[in-house]
């Protein structure tokens, strides 16, 4: 018998969450966690779903893979990332060489469909389902004949709990029923990658409730049920993982605000703002009247740039500005260090006016946590808030930087540096080890006999398996990323 691996992946979970709910109540993830290796797992930073899902399954760093946000900078006008800006070979490519079977479900930032060795069916980051959101086309005939209609994302809004929490398990049963039907239809499977984005999205709106959280992690458990009864045998391993951990926030930061304030920002009127918030049309009352699914086909940027957020009228002035703002990250016009530095150290020294407690816990040229080809692709530099804080944009006539989350805030809670990780399986000895996010592509390389490049930042940890065991006793293979030195010169093209 060949060696297998499933991955299954958590977006958001944290032992936090998991704790209070009690493992008792999770009896599969328990089993395994008793069973196996657990413990922390560190993500990138910013720790948020592109570039660290592109982490976990790269093996590297997003400096050599260029994802650093949702979005990003070019010649002065923002877009969205896709696989297409990915310049860093993901481990099914690898495994397809070798002509190695994948199933990969609902993967963020796997849309477009790539040609791979197996199935692909994208998740979050596609617009909708499109001709391009499987490889091959054929399986949307598949799903819907099997299953039914598939979604994407539910609907963001805090003014519709039942109807949420509800379409959010609907996304999760989605999942774990699709990633069912593909394994059956393809058992020649050599990895099985199914992402639940469900937790991350009843954490963000529904931290502080119980009932809502629990039944989506419940709806995960059934699905490992069912792995430990129908799949896993000797030869299966199992990886549960999350992209970042999450926590509770009680305060807003207009990062956008502060930055304006010390002159590096400026704004101007937006007359399409202006007009719809005298309509009173923003973009909640937007999702709640987008009965045609238009979410999915209108470009964020051009949501962004024409639809007021509450009452903010107003939009960044790239071309009078010295900073531009693009996710939380700050991407600098001028060439000088000193005005470089300066930037970087007024955020440094920057408290809440209220209370005089530090706002950001760190703040980073992209040179001190990046590495790798793609640096000059990514933002120059990197702030990330105390537990406390949340980065918050609010162009209009806000007063302080600093305002307490209010009731018509939508999330209450944010992403956290610290995911989880679990790994199951005959040959897995029961301890707690913590590791890094890009440490699972060779995890998965490892198990399945495959080499690791040279230049992947991830490591195996052989101490994971039992010491009479092969997996223990075999060392991993590296040979020469000889395709990495073509690709990092490539420069991004914009996306279509």
């Amino acid at each position: 018998m060949k060696r297998r691996v499933v991955v299954v992946g958590l977006d958001g979970a944290c032992w936090e969450i998991i704790n209070r709910i009690g493992l008792d109540r999770l009896p599969n993830l328990k089993k395994m966690i008793d069973e196996g290796c657990s413990g922390e797992l560190t993500s990138t930073i910013p720790y948020i779903t592109p570039p660290a899902w592109t982490s976990a399954f790269t093996g590297v760093n997003p400096g050599k893979h260029g994802i650093f946000n949702f979005r990003a900078l070019k010649d002065g006008k923002e877009y969205l990332f896709t696989s297409n800006d990915v310049t860093y070979e993901m481990v099914w490519e690898s495994l397809g060489k070798k002509d190695m079977k994948t199933i990969a479900v609902a993967v963020p930032l796997t849309y477009p469909a790539k040609k791979i060795n197996g199935v692909m069916v994208t998740g979050y980051g596609a617009p909708g389902t499109d001709d391009r959101y499987t490889h091959p086309k054929q399986i949307q005939e598949l799903i819907k004949k099997r299953y039914g209609k598939y979604s994407i994302s539910p609907l963001h809004s805090k003014n519709r709990r039942d109807e949420y929490v509800n379409e959010v398990e609907d996304l999760a049963k989605q999942n774990s029923e699709v990633t069912k039907i593909l394994m059956d239809e393809f058992p020649d499977w050599d990895l099985t990658v199914t992402v639940f984005s469900s937790p991350d999205w009843i954490q963000h709106f529904y931290w502080d409730d119980e009932e809502a959280v629990f039944r989506i992690y419940k709806e995960v458990d059934n699905f490992l049920n069912w792995l430990l009864t129908e799949v896993v045998d000797d030869e299966t391993y199992v990886l549960i993982m999350s992209d970042h951990g999450f926590v509770r926030k009680r305060k807003n930061f207009f990062v956008d605000k502060f930055l304006r304030d010390k002159g590096y920002i400026n704004v101007k009127k937006n007359i399409a703002k202006t007009i719809l918030s005298k309509l009173k049309i923003n973009r909640n009352k937007l999702k709640e009247l987008d009965i045609f699914n238009l979410r999915y086909k209108i470009p964020l940027p051009f949501v962004k740039s024409v639809v007021p957020r509450d009452d903010d009228i107003l939009s960044f002035d790239h071309k009078n500005s010295k900073v531009a703002l693009v996710g939380g990250n700050i991407y600098v016009k001028t060439s000088s260090e000193d005005e470089k530095n300066d930037i970087k150290e007024s955020l440094e020294n920057l408290k809440d006016p209220n209370t005089g407690q530090k706002i950001l816990k760190h703040v980073a040229f992209k040179e001190e946590i990046y590495w790798g080809g793609n640096l000059d692709l990514a933002p120059d530099i990197i702030i990330e808030p105390e537990d406390d804080y949340r980065l918050a944009s609010c162009l209009s006539k806000e007063e302080n930087i600093v305002r307490e989350l209010s009731k018509t805030d939508d999330r209450m809670a944010m992403h956290a540096l610290e995911g989880i990780h679990v790994v199951y399986g005959k040959q897995v000895k029961n301890l707690r080890k913590k590791m890094k996010i890009w440490d699972i592509t060779p995890m998965i390389l490892h198990i399945l006999g495959q080499p690791l490049y040279n230049d992947m930042d991830g490591i195996v940890y052989r101490d994971v398996f039992d010491e009479d065991s092969e997996l223990r006793k075999t060392e991993s293979k590296k040979i020469i990323n000889i395709k990495r030195f073509s690709k990092i010169k490539t420069k991004r093209r914009s996306n279509p």
